[in-house]
């Protein structure tokens, strides 16, 4: 596949969620190809460029610094909001970005978890189920290329509820899966106090996988965090 540069005015289309721009340009476009050098699609650039996404976000996903002028904003003009009408109509046009990775590994889902746009989240599992049934469980455990980590990791990584909950409906084995550190969902969620995610863990996911790194596990973590309560909600998972 030749890949084309996105062009400076379709990565504004992009963070903006512009559609029209896209029709305007669609006999000469292939949005599959439209690239930024690390790999990000339209897709990614949306979802890292909205109202949840900060200078974090660029950072992650490494936005050239001659693009970045377009997404900064004023401490008084807000980002633009995350817009799931425009990740549909993508999605009408490419299906198959869906499952794009970028230079570091992540799907559009990837980030889509980490930032907690779960209405999206819910929208790129559904349009994988219409492709392929099972193609969303495919997508729930791609893995990003330095971390090992799933969707599932960074929602939970980041206590984002909503789309762990949309996870667990989607494909609970994920939440056995351990990153490259040898975390699991239910180490990372008991390491960092997140009490509702450790319980939605280990209300809906059967013997849920609790290792972590350095033969610790989620019990471990929460006995050092001094959390009585969450020890006892991951000891009943035992029972």
């Amino acid at each position: 596949m030749t890949l084309t540069r996105i062009r400076s005015e379709l990565y504004k289309a992009a963070v903006e969620g512009d559609f029209n721009k896209f029709i305007i340009n669609h006999q000469s476009l292939d949005l599959l190809q439209l690239l930024t050098p690390n790999k990000n699609t339209i897709l990614h650039i949306h979802l890292t460029s909205t109202s949840t996404a900060t200078k974090t976000a660029r950072r992650i996903i490494n936005i050239p610094k001659r693009l970045i002028s377009l997404i900064t904003r004023t401490e008084t003009t807000p980002a633009p909001a995350v817009s799931e009408r425009f990740v549909e109509q993508i999605l009408d046009e490419s299906g198959s970005l869906a499952f794009f990775q970028n230079s570091k590994g992540e799907t559009p889902l990837h980030v889509a978890a980490m930032y907690g746009h779960s209405a999206v989240v819910k929208l790129l599992l559904e349009r994988a189920k219409r492709v392929n049934g099972g193609a969303e469980r495919e997508l729930s455990r791609a893995r990003t290329r330095e971390n090992d980590e799933t969707a599932v990791h960074l929602a939970v990584r980041h206590n984002h509820v909503e789309a762990v909950e949309i996870l667990l409906e989607t494909d609970r084995e994920a939440f056995n899966l351990a990153n490259k550190a040898k975390e699991t969902p239910l180490y990372l969620a008991s390491e960092r106090n997140y009490s509702e995610i450790v319980s939605k863990i280990v209300e809906c996911v059967e013997s849920p996988a609790y290792e972590g790194p350095r033969n610790r596990t989620a019990l471990h973590a929460a006995v050092i965090n001094h959390d009585p309560e969450l020890d006892m909600e991951i000891r009943k998972s035992w029972s």
